[in-house]
């Protein structure tokens, strides 16, 4: 949000994970509703798309922290029952979250693998940014250490909680992400 410089207006930026940023004006008075001014206006086949809002959830890692994480579910399971993790690049970037990710490709890449059965994971292992000083910090000068004991116990989480088969886990990324997936 962002007031006028005459203090009577708000500028509103809104998305989704589904739905592209959006800019609205509004009355900067109680009570007044915010009016949208642009249309990113997706194709038709984009907007027939039935689109997964990701479920946003929190498990414990070995060290016994929360961790934070997206999971897309499947309508319908695959009998073997895959799921496949994502791993944002940077490793101080936040990609579990409720807007427009920058990572938006990769999301709706996510949303085929689960027209296709699996259940996919997206976590913000320690490192990301949007958890405080400790997490941001808790890789320091040793990459591949707690941020992958994140990425295994959301495995192990996935195996546990949300029937995925162990034996059948995938994990993908790039940059970052994909050093990540090498270790």
């Amino acid at each position: 949000v962002v007031v006028s410089f005459d203090g009577k207006t708000l500028a509103v930026l809104h998305s989704t994970n589904v739905d592209p940023w959006e800019l609205y004006l509004q009355d900067n008075l109680p009570g007044s509703v915010a009016k949208k001014i642009t249309d990113r206006a997706e194709s038709a086949e984009y907007r027939s798309y039935r689109w997964r809002r990701p479920q946003i959830i929190t498990f414990r890692d070995r060290a016994g922290l929360d961790v934070h994480a997206s999971v897309y579910r499947p309508t319908a399971p695959a009998a073997s029952r895959p799921g496949v993790i994502f791993v944002h690049g940077a490793g101080y970037l936040q990609d579990v979250d409720n807007w427009w990710s920058y990572y938006f490709r990769e999301h709706m890449f996510m949303n085929m693998l689960c027209d296709k059965g699996y259940t996919v994971m997206d976590i913000d292992y320690r490192g990301s940014a949007g958890y405080g000083r400790d997490w941001r910090t808790a890789i320091y000068r040793h990459m591949g250490g707690n941020d992958l004991d994140d990425i295994v116990d959301g495995a192990r989480y996935m195996a546990e909680s949300l029937g995925v088969d162990s034996a059948r886990i995938g994990i993908w990324g790039g940059s970052y992400g994909g050093f990540m997936t090498l270790m």
